[in-house]
């Protein structure tokens, strides 16, 4: 049997395959090794993983996870799944950004980017990553997330910089005070994830000016970081998978035609993707 996982920062999706046939799919909480120990792994796994699936029948594992980028810190998620599973012969811990190329490009050249929970991008030939430009995770970068942009705009409501109607709804939505604010901020456990969580307050109010042009300043920001550095992008098609792309996606077309860009292909999800590919290998 073989687990398949991709993970952002606030979500993991999970598929069991058997025979190329699909046996479960189910969720999780995103496991990011920048904010999660091997030991909190393996909690994470004893308790919401292996109640759906038989750890002494899986034989191969394909974790995707935002945060793999580095040996050091895929060696933090193998160790947890090493500890549990001990039948599988394989398995291998891919960025989550791998994920995104598959399951966007499949076999054919392309530029696949995140906008979920954070952000990232990749030239893509069809079979492996060729260009990638460099990430700063999210206190240093993330531009156009959900992360960034309820940081931005949760800095606005706290700062009173935003018109006084929205800032009221946002007072009366979510009822959040400066302690709250920087206790998640630098105290608890996946900040990014907690201010991702503000992303539906966007969706709500995106007629309102002032959340179009956080919107756009955001995008653009994501797109002169990260896309226009890349060489060829203005002959390939730029794909997203995301649930910022998937729900600000008219905003975001708008935003990549003002720079000359090919749209793609957006999904929210890359799990699809990832099942066909297994199951064809």
């Amino acid at each position: 049997m073989i687990l398949i996982a991709d993970s952002g920062s606030s979500k993991t999706d999970w598929t069991v395959l058997e025979n190329k046939q699909v046996q479960a799919c189910f969720q999780t909480v995103g496991i990011n090794p920048y904010f999660w120990t091997t030991e909190q792994i393996v909690e994470e796994l004893w308790a919401n993983v292996v109640g759906h699936v038989n750890e002494q029948h899986i034989t191969e594992i394909y974790f995707y996870g935002a945060g793999c980028s580095t040996e050091s810190k895929r060696n933090i998620v193998k160790a947890a799944f090493l500890e549990i599973f001990k039948k599988a012969h394989i398995i291998q811990i891919e960025h989550d950004l791998q994920a995104a190329a598959v399951a966007l490009c499949g076999k054919n050249s392309g530029v696949a980017c995140i906008l979920g929970t954070g952000s990232n991008a990749c030239v893509f030939d069809g079979e492996k990553i060729t260009n990638q430009p460099i990430n700063l995770g999210f206190w240093l970068g993330d531009e156009g997330s959900g992360g960034f942009l309820g940081k931005e705009l949760i800095k606005a409501y706290l700062h009173k910089e935003m018109p006084e109607t929205l800032w009221q709804d946002l007072k009366n939505t979510y009822n959040i005070g400066l302690e709250e604010v920087l206790e998640n901020a630098y105290q608890k456990k996946s900040p990014n994830r907690y201010f991702a969580s503000f992303s539906p307050f966007l969706s709500k109010h995106i007629q309102n000016e002032f959340i179009q042009n956080m919107l756009i300043q955001n995008f653009n920001s994501f797109l002169e970081k990260y896309i226009l550095k890349m060489s060829d992008v203005q002959t390939l098609p730029i794909h997203f998978v995301g649930s910022v792309a998937f729900y600000f996606q008219e905003i975001l077309g708008e935003c990549l035609k003002q720079k000359g860009l090919q749209m793609g292909k957006i999904i929210k999800s890359p799990m699809e993707g990832l099942i066909e590919f297994y199951q064809k290998d």
